[in-house]
Order: C-alpha cells, then structure tokens, then sequence
C-alpha cells in the first residue's frame, strides 16, 4: 500500500505542463502588482508636472452676481449692481521657484522608470530562486526514485545470497531500513518541492489547480567577472544607490525651490466689465477695466518659509549620510559574496572529483561483493557514499547558482 501511494506521489510530481523559466517570467511580468503600481506611480507624477507647468500660464476667471451695498449716506456709489467681470491673474515671474519644482517632479521620474526596470529584474531573479530551488528538489527526488530502484535490486541479491546460506537475516533489513530511510526522504523532498512550484506559481500568477513542470535545468558555468568590475558597475547600477543619488538630486531641487518661494513675485492683474463695487469709480452702470503689473516682496511671515527651507536642508543631510553608509556596506556585500561564490565554485569542483571516484569505488565494492570478499554492509555503505556525492553536487551548484543571482542584485550587472 505504501509503494503504491509512493508511485502515484512520484507520477503526479511529473505529469505536468511544460513550462520553461521565459515563459513564467513573461506571465509574471505582465500580471505583477507591483510593476502596475509602479506604472501608475509614473502617471502620477506626470500629472502632477502637468499642473506644475500650468503656473506658466494665465488665470482667467469670470465673476458673475448681484451686489448691494449697505452704505445709504454715500451718494457716489452704486448700492445695487449686477456684476459681470472676467479676471486674468498672471505670474509673470518666480525667481525659478515653479521650474525647480518641475526639475524636481522630472527626477522623480526618472527614479521610478528606474525603479520599475528594477522591480522587473527583482522579479526575475525571485522567479530564478524560486525555479533554481524546484530544480534542485526535482533533480534530488530523481535521485532518490533512482536509489530506490537500485535498492530493488540489492534486495534481490541479498535475498538470493541468503538464499544459498552466504548472509544473515541482518543483510536483508540493512536494504530494508535503507527502503524506509528513502521513501522517508521521498516524502519530505517531495512536500519541499511542491512548495517551490507553490513560489513560482505565486510569482507567475498561475492558478492552483494548474500543474507546473520545469522544462529548464541550471547547468554549472563559471563566472567570468572580477571583484574590481562588481565594484565598479554598482556604483552606476545598485538600484539602492540609485535610489539614494535620486533622492539627493530631487532633493536639491526641493531646498531650492524652498528657498525661492522667500524671493519676490512678479505678477500681472487684469480685469474688465460690470466690476465689483469695492472698485467701481463711478456710480454709471458702464464697463470698466484695470490692468496691472504688481511686484509682490514677502516681508514678514514668522519664519515659516525659512523653517520650511531648514527642514528641507536637514533631509538633503540625512540622505547624504545614508548614501555614505549604503556605499561602504554595498562594498563589502559585494566582497564577501564574490569570494563565497569563488569558494561554492570550488567545491563543485572538487564534488565533481569526489563523485568520479565514488563511482568507481562503488563499482569495485559491487563486484568484490559478488566474489564474496565485500559484505552487503560495505556494499551499502558505498553506495550511499555514492548517493551523497551526488546529492552534494547538486546542492553546491545551487549555492553557486543562488550567489550569482545575490552579485547579479548587488551589482546590477547581468550575468
């Protein structure tokens, strides 16, 4: 009953679409939230350029009501009137204030068309991990269904050694806890790896019931960059430090525009028709106008636009100092992890190495096993050395495979 529901838990781990590691990344980029919001994001900030340029434009309004005014001893003026008057309010200049708003929101911009392609990115490389990690249980759950079946076949050869009176019982429960300790680990890998196709799925946006199979494999390939290119393109390509050297710059503009908003103001006036009382110079239902050109000087507000600019400053500071910690981290992140992937690489090496001779010992315990010198035991004992040695080059390719990913999110290079 066991070997049965081992069966049909290992054919519905295979029986599945075909997906390869482009094809789930082209539905995860079209579906993912976040790369939307970012998207609208930009569209807000557009919008909110568009209302800042409109300060270059003139302010016309029309004034439509009847007025009365509560002034009987005042026989030169109207104290009824119908009112129909158009306005036209014109900043004529600003000192710059309205343009290094703009400047500002322009950079915003720019930040977030680099903040969407790196969120792009992000999902490819949390897509990468997630597929990378399904491989890896896949592939070690094929290693096991192979040791099972091998186990079969050790079985039969105790079981025909003991027959003829060669070995104990003993031999034949050694192959039968090795059976148990595999469909132990079948079961665990398997759970571990529907949870990674439960990952790609989320990142994919593909429905539950949807089965996934992974079509690509991993392979091992050198790195060929060195730590002095790492450091090099971060400093251009680190979507934090980006982030930071946006904040500053748009920053800037902000402390700028702060302090402009202290200078004086240029601005034209104009109005004509049936005007309001409080201008009216004449007690004749006439049309009249009044055009302008005013020079507005902040004298006197409290300080308010002063402290504005000094909080202003403060966050130019603080982002400054975080762009100095965020530089000296990402250095030595990079740093260490390029010499962990030099060490990962090293020891798929050397796995490759120690597979090659496990193999061939494995292969003259076997046949020193069937003249009778090796006892099932070593036999065994070999091939489970034989197993691990496969099993730790698949892990170590993983490894080196996840900090190529970490280098690639470090330095913002492709690899």
């Amino acid at each position: 009953m066991k070997k049965t529901f081992l069966l049909i838990l290992i054919m519905n781990t295979s029986w599945a679409n075909s997906d390869n590691f482009m094809s789930l990344f082209n539905k995860a980029l079209t579906k993912d939230p976040l790369i939307q919001q970012e998207k609208l994001s930009l569209l807000e900030i557009k919008y909110q350029i568009k209302k800042a340029k409109a300060e270059y434009y003139p302010k016309i309004k029309a004034i439509i009501g009847k007025e009365k005014r509560i002034a009987p001893k005042e026989r030169s003026i109207e104290l009824q009137k119908t009112v129909s008057e158009l306005r036209l309010d014109y900043n004529l200049y600003q000192f710059g204030a309205d343009q290094k708003k703009i400047q500002a929101l322009e950079q915003k911009i720019h930040y977030k068309k680099q903040l969407i392609k790196y969120a792009q990115d992000e999902l490819k490389r949390k897509l990468e991990k997630a597929y990378l990690k399904a491989i890896t249980h896949k592939k070690h759950l094929d290693l096991i269904k192979k040791e099972l079946r091998y186990n079969q076949y050790m079985a039969k050869q105790v079981a025909k050694k003991e027959h003829q009176g060669l070995v104990g019982k003993s031999d034949a429960m050694e192959i039968q806890m090795r059976q148990a300790t595999f469909d132990n680990t079948l079961l665990k890998i398997n759970q571990d790896y529907q949870h990674a196709l439960n990952q790609i799925r989320k990142l994919a946006f593909i429905p539950t019931h949807q089965k996934v199979k992974l079509d690509d494999d991993i392979s091992h390939r050198q790195l060929k960059v060195s730590k002095k290119e790492l450091l090099k393109a971060s400093q251009l390509k680190n979507m934090n430090l980006s982030n930071l050297h946006s904040q500053i710059l748009t920053s800037e503009h902000e402390l700028n525009a702060s302090f402009l908003k202290r200078m004086p103001t240029l601005k034209l006036k104009a109005r004509y028709g049936n005007m309001k009382i409080d201008d009216t110079y004449t007690t004749n239902n006439t049309q009249e106008g009044l055009v302008g050109v005013y020079l507005e000087i902040p004298l006197f507000d409290a300080g308010k636009e002063k402290a504005q600019e000094d909080i202003k400053e403060i966050h130019h500071k603080k982002i400054q100092l975080k762009l100095k910690k965020a530089e000296h981290n990402l250095e030595i992140d990079i740093i260490y992890n390029y010499e962990k992937l030099q060490n990962a690489h090293k020891l798929y090496e050397l796995a490759q190495i120690n597979l090659a001779n496990a193999q061939r010992y494995f292969k003259k315990v076997l046949a020193e096993y069937q003249r009778g010198i090796k006892s099932s035991l070593d036999l065994v004992s070999a091939r489970d050395r034989l197993y691990q040695f496969e099993l730790n080059l698949i892990k170590y390719n993983e490894d080196y495979q996840s900090l190529k990913i970490k280098l690639e999110q470090l330095s913002g290079l492709t690899f």
